[in-house]
């Protein structure tokens, strides 16, 4: 695996070869803008699905183009993974969940059953999230935090029980929240 550099210059080296990749950029808008940029250039362009040789999957388990899957994570049965994720080491993603495009998990992530995370949002290292939750869109879940209720779009969340902390902008760089 190597960097190929700027979008157009994937493309231009598409055509000498067979090429296929991923986007490993932990930002989401960030790994949604080059997928885009991308598009506009190749619309044929193939993603890779990348998954840890050493991760569990249990059985009727769904993952999109462009996702990676990081060492140690367990992801179980009836769990929808959606395009150019990123559900990072030790995370554990239970049953009946849903993670909608370009959605992401630090590390040691733990999920209870039938939780949904909303496109383009992130759950910080080591946060839980209780079963039956759901998290909006462009949503942050600060390191650490435990989700027992509904998260709206659009804001970051912090703390034990989670509380609404404040309204966020797309292109916030949440990691260094």
């Amino acid at each position: 695996y190597f960097n190929l550099g700027k979008s157009k210059d994937i493309i231009k080296n598409k055509r000498v070869g067979k090429l296929c990749g991923i986007i490993g950029v932990g930002l989401n808008y960030k790994r949604k803008k080059i997928v885009n940029e991308v598009f506009k250039l190749d619309k044929t362009f193939k993603w890779e699905t990348i998954i840890s040789k050493d991760c569990i999957l249990n059985g009727n388990v769904i993952i999109g183009e462009g996702s990676l899957i990081m060492s140690g994570v367990i992801i179980n049965t009836h769990t929808t993974i959606g395009k150019h994720c990123i559900i990072n080491t030790s995370s554990s993603i239970d049953h009946d969940n849903y993670l909608m495009d370009f959605s992401s998990c630090g590390p040691g992530v733990v999920t209870g059953g039938n939780v949904t995370l909303g496109e383009n949002s992130y759950l910080g290292i080591g946060s839980i999230v209780k079963h039956g939750v759901k998290i909006g869109k462009n949503t942050v879940i600060g390191g650490n935090s435990f989700v027992n209720k509904k998260c709206s779009d659009n804001f970051l969340y912090f703390g034990v029980p989670v509380k609404q902390i404040r309204k966020i902008k797309i292109d916030e760089n949440y990691l260094l929240e």
